[in-house]
């Protein structure tokens, strides 16, 4: 017999475990494939030089992000206690680090712009990053309750959550390259 002792002694958690990792590889392949996808449609109607001074916003947007993780959701799921005490205080201080993130990236644009930008687009690209900053203060309004699906190990809930808001970011991206070329 190959089960391990913790599969014999929690079969229910083994199989919902097993579950959730395949709930997540299925996550990660379809938010890759839409993303993908809105990469393809955005190349084409932008052209090559304008996806660089989007590359340049999106890089500076992800080392932000990287250096400011607070850890709190994770921290919230592995807390084995009731975590409604702290949701309000997880939500409140996304919000904050997505204010200071956004005063950050619209104060810092201007040297950001310079990154391997010609001059003659620094301007344009100053204003990119700007506006793609803005998205640090909207994915931070979301709803922090979400944190249960992992937490419970809900991942089919987690998935149809993150597939959902994916869908939806590529069809607004694309409609707002689309009205304002």
């Amino acid at each position: 017999n190959n089960t391990t002792g913790s599969e014999k002694a929690h079969p229910q958690l083994y199989r919902k475990a097993v579950e959730g990792g395949l709930w997540v590889f299925a996550l990660r392949g379809v938010t890759q494939a839409l993303s993908f996808v809105r990469f393809i449609i955005l190349a084409n109607m932008l052209g090559k030089e304008n996806m660089g001074l989007i590359g340049v916003a999106l890089l500076v947007m992800q080392v932000l992000k990287i250096f400011s993780n607070t850890g709190f959701h994770a921290a919230l799921i592995q807390k084995k206690e009731d975590i409604d005490q702290y949701l309000d205080s997880a939500w409140t201080l996304g919000i904050i680090r997505g204010v200071v993130l956004l005063v950050i990236l619209y104060f810092a644009a201007p040297v950001f712009a310079q990154i391997k930008v010609p001059a003659e687009k620094v301007a344009i690209t100053i204003n990119i990053i700007r506006v793609v900053g803005i998205s640090f203060v909207i994915q931070s309004l979301g709803n922090i309750g979400t944190i249960y699906f992992s937490k419970d190990l809900n991942f089919n809930r987690h998935f149809l959550f993150q597939v959902v808001a994916t869908l939806l970011d590529v069809i607004v991206t694309i409609a707002i390259v689309l009205i304002y070329k």
